[in-house]
């Protein structure tokens, strides 16, 4: 039973933040802090700091899960849970000034390494995009489903920035978007950049037709994930959008991943896919420093997206003494020199310290 001066508190640390990130972001926090409410169950918050079992435990345990899977969840996912929740007891510290929320509390807030280590990186790789597009659509909504996944690839971008993406913020000549907050668009920390699409010919031809179909029927500031009619099917141009369309897009991407015989992951795993496609190719510090820049992301957070599975990194160790990479795995164009790699360090230290 949910403690309801728990969710009192929850809602007054919500309402406290609305002015300061998006409504998309309020949205996930308050998902993501039902998971500590169900964990506190009927203790009182401030009571917590006496239990045993912290809430990073808890949420690395199948007991966490809501959907009935017998697996943990994701690393990524349990570290966006007890940042939101650990945020929520800072809150709790200094803006209600609760002495019973402890630096020693605080830091029971955290997820091992080992846990993510544990874990093999999920991603969408080129191959699965050609799958994606081989798959014949029958529908306008498996022409939008289709379109949109192999946007999301060649960008790179966030779910919540592309669902709010307008047709304008596109230019595909010149294979740029405009991830402009001022032009609707919910960038991550309200980042305002104009970043490149991959240069893939046939992934850039679906994306092209899509676009061609929803510039034919929307004005310029008309969602380029268009909105469906419910009783025709097709796009339409009255419709009311909601808020949050993230629910129904992994819906439909589910569905259409089904069709094309893939497994079903997150709508983040494109940008995670997008990111290692871009890295397997660099091959020094300006390659790096650009696919960070293009990412929206710092460096550090950038090469931890698409990292190798434990087979990959296995083999790599192999080519790295002198044995042969088999011809299934990643291949790279050339080798970082030992600047690069100096320089990758000595940045990713400077980010770890602040300075």
């Amino acid at each position: 039973m949910i403690n309801r001066k728990n969710k009192k508190l929850i809602d007054e640390y919500l309402a406290s933040r609305k002015d300061e990130v998006s409504p998309l972001s309020i949205s996930l926090a308050e998902t993501h802090l039902r998971l500590l409410l169900e964990f506190a169950d009927e203790t009182y918050f401030l009571d917590l700091p006496k239990r045993k079992q912290t809430f990073a435990q808890y949420i690395k345990s199948p007991e966490a899960r809501r959907d009935g899977k017998e697996e943990k969840l994701s690393h990524e996912y349990s570290r966006k849970v007890i940042s939101d929740a650990k945020h929520f007891f800072e809150w709790l510290r200094d803006g209600k000034e609760y002495p019973e929320i402890t630096a020693r509390f605080l830091k029971s807030f955290r997820i091992s390494k080992e846990s993510r280590d544990d874990e093999d990186q999920e991603l969408y790789a080129l191959d699965e995009l050609l799958k994606i597009i081989a798959t014949p659509c029958y529908t306008t909504l498996d022409e939008r489903t289709q379109a949109s996944c192999v946007f999301l690839f060649l960008s790179g971008m966030r779910i919540s920035a592309f669902l709010t993406m307008p047709i304008k913020a596109l230019d595909l000549e010149a294979r740029t978007v405009k991830q402009w907050p001022s032009l609707g668009m919910h960038t991550k920390l309200g980042i305002k950049a104009t970043t490149k699409l991959l240069n893939i010919p046939e992934l850039l031809e679906i994306v092209r037709k899509w676009d061609e179909n929803v510039r034919g029927v929307l004005p310029p500031d008309g969602f380029w994930y268009a909105p469906l009619s419910p009783l025709t099917g097709e796009i339409d141009p009255n419709a009311e959008v909601g808020e949050y369309r993230d629910a129904g897009f992994r819906k439909d991407l589910a569905a259409f991943l089904s069709k094309a015989s893939l497994e079903y992951k997150s709508s983040h795993k494109f940008r995670h896919g997008h990111i290692r496609f871009l890295r397997d190719k660099a091959t020094d510090v300006r390659d790096l420093e650009a696919i960070a820049k293009n990412a929206m992301q710092t460096l550090s957070t950038m090469l931890n997206y698409g990292r190798m599975s434990k087979t990959e990194a296995h083999e790599e160790i192999d080519s790295l003494c002198g044995g042969t990479v088999p011809q299934a795995s990643v291949s790279r164009n050339g080798k970082p020199d030992q600047a690069t790699i100096n320089w990758v360090l000595t940045h990713l230290m400077k980010e770890q310290s602040g300075t």
